[in-house]
């Protein structure tokens, strides 16, 4: 996400997107493309993501290895949430900790699979 649109009142009213280029993370560990030490800077900069959309009033609301594009470089790991068609705004019932625990659980079941 490039930036989030808001109202006169601070409200998310839209999102500014950008292109990203790279490959699902479910594709990337299901073909074994992708290290433990990869995965872990993926799951870093997930974490740091959704922290920022947490302060603006975004929840993605489904966060799923197919819902990551990693572009893998040779001294870099880039990764960028996608598929923002179920995202919540100012949803409390999804707190910050809900979303955070969803990444756990998505990082615990990708390192079995590796």
């Amino acid at each position: 996400m490039y930036a989030l649109v808001t109202n006169e009142k601070g409200i998310v009213v839209g999102q500014l997107l950008e292109v990203v280029n790279g490959t699902n993370l479910e594709k990337l560990v299901g073909q074994n493309r992708i290290s433990r030490e990869q995965l872990r800077a993926v799951k870093a900069q997930l974490i740091q993501q959704v922290e920022i959309l947490f302060r603006h009033g975004v929840r993605h609301g489904d966060l799923v290895a197919a819902n990551v594009l990693v572009e893998l470089g040779k001294d870099s790991v880039s990764a960028n949430l996608i598929d923002f068609q179920k995202r919540i705004l100012r949803a409390p019932e999804r707190s910050l900790d809900y979303e955070l625990q969803a990444i756990e659980r998505m990082f615990l079941k990708l390192e079995n699979e590796l």
